[in-house]
């Protein structure tokens, strides 16, 4: 399975990316919320059923299970750049956890904003105000960050000395 943010590839392209993926792959997609698909899931048909559960402009939620009976929930995100906009993904994740979820969830994606002060190094410093509505949406839902392994920087904005501005926007909770 795997989870594609800020694909930026238009829905009348699609078709070029689409040819690519190996026979025997399913995929879903948010053009119906983003005219650029901003998000694309695709996932090996011998492995998987997936049901898409709830689509919106930051998030594709789905049900997957495979043959060994294992049933998961996974939410991929990519928050808008915007904090105004980034509070519609944060409804739509509490409103997963009181609807859809069951079980076990595994959320991932690019959030857009970091969970904590020294997620970030160089720029403007976030918020503690920004910074309490991630935390906030994940103790409402009851996630933990899932333990990751190499740098803890998935954004830099390829300066280096001043000016130098990197930080941990992508997530993994479970």
């Amino acid at each position: 399975m795997v989870g594609l943010e800020e694909t930026k590839v238009r829905e009348h392209r699609a078709h070029r990316v689409l040819k690519c993926l190996p026979h025997g792959w399913g995929y879903c997609s948010n053009y119906n919320n983003s005219p650029r698909g901003r998000i694309w899931i695709c996932w090996n048909l011998n492995s998987w059923q997936c049901v898409v559960l709830h689509s919106s402009s930051q998030q594709i939620t789905l049900k997957a299970s495979n043959a060994g009976g294992l049933q998961l929930f996974l939410p991929v995100v990519y928050g808008s750049n915007l904090s105004s906009e980034r509070t519609l993904l944060w409804q739509d994740l509490v409103y997963l956890t009181n609807t859809f979820i069951s079980g076990a969830w595994v959320v991932m994606g690019d959030f857009n904003t970091a969970r904590f002060s020294d997620e970030k190094l160089g720029g403007k410093a976030f918020s503690s105000e920004k910074l309490s509505h991630i935390n906030d949406c994940i103790n409402s839902c009851q996630l933990k960050d899932l333990r990751h392994l190499g740098s803890i920087w998935s954004w830099h904005n390829n300066n280096i000395g001043p000016g130098e501005n990197c930080w941990k926007t992508g997530q993994g909770l479970v």
